[in-house]
C-alpha cells in the first residue's frame, strides 16, 4: 500500500510524463457545455478574485507582461498610444472578427460574409491618416453601411454613444 506522499508522486510524475495528453483532454473538456458552466461558475467565484489578485501583485505576472510587450510591439502600452499603433490593433481586430471562428464577434461578422478587403495593416492605416485624416484614439471604428464589408469608402471612426445611437436607428435596440 502507499503512503499519501507516494501517491502524491506518483500524480505528479504522471502529470509530468502526460502533460500534452491531459492539456489536449481538458481543452477539449472545456469546450463541452458542462466544462463551459464550471468555467463560469469558478470565475465568478471568490476564490478566481483571489488567486488573480494574488497573481497579479506577483512578480511572475509583473515579467510576464514585460515579455508580452517586448514579443507584440502591437499591444505594447507606449506603441498602442500612437495613432499607428492604435490601428494596427483595430486593423487585428477586424481580421479576427471576420476569419476566425473561434472569435466570439464571428456570427457577427465573418459568418455573415463580412470580409476584411484591406490587404494590409499599412494600407488601413494608410487610408484612415491620409483620406479620413482622423486622430481614432478613443473612437469606434464603424462600416458606414453595416452589410458591408471594411473596405475603402465604407469604414468611418464614432464615439461609443454615436456608435451606440447608429445602431439602435438601425435595429430598435443595441446589440449585446
Amino acid at each position: 500500500m502507499l503512503t499519501a506522499e507516494e501517491k502524491a508522486v506518483h500524480r505528479k510524475a504522471y502529470r509530468v510524463a502526460n502533460r500534452v495528453e491531459l492539456a489536449k483532454k481538458q481543452t477539449a473538456y472545456m469546450k463541452t457545455e458542462t466544462g463551459k458552466a464550471v468555467r463560469k461558475a469558478y470565475r465568478g467565484s471568490e476564490a478566481y478574485k483571489e488567486s488573480t489578485k494574488r497573481y497579479q501583485q506577483s512578480d511572475k505576472a509583473a515579467a510576464t507582461k514585460e515579455r508580452f510587450n517586448k514579443s507584440r510591439p502591437d499591444y505594447n502600452e507606449e506603441y498602442y498610444a500612437t495613432i499607428s499603433g492604435y490601428l494596427r490593433v483595430i486593423y487585428a481586430s477586424m481580421k479576427n472578427r471576420c476569419t476566425n471562428p473561434e472569435n466570439v464577434g464571428y456570427a457577427r461578422y465573418g459568418q455573415r460574409g463580412i470580409e476584411l478587403k484591406f490587404t494590409s495593416p499599412e494600407e488601413f492605416i494608410s487610408y484612415v491618416i491620409n483620406v479620413l485624416q482622423v486622430d481614432p484614439r478613443g473612437l469606434d471604428c464603424d462600416r458606414i453601411d453595416s452589410d458591408g464589408h471594411y473596405e475603402l469608402g465604407n469604414i468611418q471612426f464614432l464615439t461609443r454613444a454615436d456608435h451606440a445611437k447608429k445602431h439602435v436607428q438601425e435595429n430598435g435596440k443595441i446589440k449585446k
